[in-house]
């Protein structure tokens, strides 16, 4: 009896250590990209209700330093809004709940083009080929911004590729 419970406890271990990268591609891609959104809605909910923290780098700027747009408190609270449902589906898939395939893909991809769109920019302003570069939200924009942008593109769209092998 006791020889089967080392044999199924090493054949445990294997298993573990071949499918170890599944385990990683499957789990943790979905609960570290569900925490950034989520913490990414935070920021916007407080920045909605008045925060000022980290506010002056986030929004373009003009060459004469005027700020391209003044987002307003509904406007904050639909990317909030946009931001936890992202979260939700993503946490919600490493939870279980639904497995992001068929119907539940699509989120996915939509969030895949989202950023990947937003990283290259409109050439101008924002993204990796933007033309206006002297001020802080440019200089953030070009190492943390897309750069994130860039790497939730590409983490969600490796990882949806690997699912559907």
């Amino acid at each position: 009896m006791l020889g089967i419970h080392l044999e199924q406890r090493f054949l445990a271990i294997a298993v573990y250590r071949k499918s170890y990268p599944i385990l990683i591609k499957t789990m943790v891609i979905p609960l570290l990209t569900g925490i950034l959104f989520g913490f990414l809605a935070s920021l916007h909910i407080y920045w909605a209700l008045g925060g000022k923290w980290a506010s002056r780098k986030t929004i373009p700027v003009r060459p004469d330093g005027a700020p391209l747009f003044q987002p307003g408190k509904m406007a904050t609270l639909l990317v909030a809004l946009l931001l936890g449902l992202s979260a939700a589906y993503f946490l919600t898939g490493w939870g279980r709940v639904h497995d992001f395939s068929d119907f539940w893909s699509i989120p996915a991809w939509i969030i895949v083009a989202a950023f990947f769109l937003r990283s290259i920019g409109e050439f101008k302003y924002v993204g990796f080929f933007k033309r206006i570069r002297g001020s802080d939200f440019a200089r953030m924009d070009t190492f943390v911004y897309s750069p994130l942008c860039l790497l939730i593109s590409g983490g969600v769209a490796h990882f949806m590729v690997f699912l559907l092998r």
